[in-house]
């Protein structure tokens, strides 16, 4: 597949809410929701990668580098499994929709590789295998230090950053952790029960913004690779991490997981060649709240407004750069901008074009 159509720069701003979810524990600090100093819930880069992964795998059937994966026998599928067939850099991107947006950094070694011991989910350090990474980490690419030296085949020192990253996600609000004392209970003979108790946490509310960008110099992958013929990223490719954005956030259902919900999706894409871009969407909105109501009391995205104040006037600055403003709206979130409320056409200048985002019929 040729990827010769070049994408525009772009930004991103999604804000999406949770409700009695952890959304991204901290394995450092018993798997709790992560909290700033400030009180706001923090999720990583990696956690909105992961969605968008796991949508493109599960929805969409596509082929994913970082994934888990078990084979027939059920032993884990490693990286060089996944390679089998693959003797170019171009066959590599090409294959895993995931590299070439987002990026990977490691020594990729193909070698034929016994499957890892029934059960074994480690290697003798303390990184996770290849293909079994867990639900907040499973970007992180695997240490080079792991490929075997007497392995076989081609190797590649692959170093891409992705053209398509985001930034740390964060409540726009500060945020109470709930303690849930939990109790599960299994038979170990007949008529013997036993009861272990744990406590979770979990956040109530929180509303939380997230900023990306799109960078197209460093979606022609040609000038950072070893390849014999072009590889730049298209619109197609972009329009695919939208979908896992907002259709992919509204999938998550798990035991943690299960309460998520895409509110608003805007990509501002400028004008070919400008380098001109306005930069941490996510701090030009707020959240208004009604009288007498405290921000760690939300309980539901219709008792808060959106103010968009900032962003419309920073639509207004930079509109001679602008080429068009895509979006997608839940109307459940209320949205104003100087005190008044609006649609996000509405804070479009006029001289720029604007773009309702449809996802699988919708």
């Amino acid at each position: 597949m040729q990827h010769t159509e070049p994408v525009r720069r772009s930004e991103l701003l999604f804000v999406y809410d949770v409700v009695m979810v952890n959304p991204n524990g901290d394995p450092l600090n018993d798997g709790r929701p992560r909290i700033d100093v400030d009180g706001r819930l923090l999720v990583t880069d990696l956690r909105i990668k992961r969605t968008v992964r796991d949508y493109w795998d599960r929805a969409l059937n596509l082929p994913i580098f970082y994934k888990r994966l078990l084979d027939e026998k059920r032993h884990l599928v490693t990286r060089q499994q996944l390679l089998a067939g693959v003797d170019s850099l171009e066959e590599l991107l090409d294959r895993f929709v995931d590299l070439p947006i987002f990026g990977t950094v490691g020594a990729i070694k193909k070698r034929a590789e016994s499957p890892a011991p029934r059960g074994r989910a480690r290697s003798s350090g303390s990184r996770p295998l290849p293909g079994l990474l867990d639900e907040d980490t499973a970007d992180e690419p695997d240490d080079p230090a792991e490929t075997d030296e007497t392995a076989t085949g081609p190797e590649w020192m692959v170093s891409i950053t992705g053209p398509v990253q985001f930034g740390q996600g964060r409540s726009l609000h500060r945020v109470d952790l709930l303690p849930l004392g939990l109790v599960s209970s299994l038979p170990s003979r007949a008529e013997k029960f036993q009861g272990v108790m744990a406590t979770e946490y979990r956040v109530p509310y929180a509303l939380i913004a997230v900023y990306g960008h799109v960078d197209p110099f460093l979606a022609a992958l040609h000038r950072w690779l070893p390849l014999k013929t072009p590889y730049v990223l298209t619109e197609d490719q972009v329009d695919l991490v939208l979908e896992g954005l907002w259709l992919g956030t509204q999938s998550l259902f798990s035991h943690t997981k299960t309460g998520h919900g895409p509110r608003l999706l805007i990509q501002v894409r400028y004008r070919p060649q400008t380098r001109a871009f306005i930069g941490l969407l996510d701090q030009l909105c707020a959240v208004r709240l009604p009288p007498g109501l405290g921000e760690t009391q939300i309980r539901q995205v219709t008792q808060v407004t959106l103010d968009l104040t900032l962003l419309a006037q920073a639509l207004q600055r930079y509109a001679d750069h602008l080429e068009v403003v895509r979006y997608k709206h839940d109307p459940l979130l209320g949205l104003v901008a100087h005190d008044r409320p609006v649609t996000i056409r509405e804070i479009v200048p006029d001289t720029v074009s604007t773009e309702e985002l449809i996802f699988d019929g919708h």
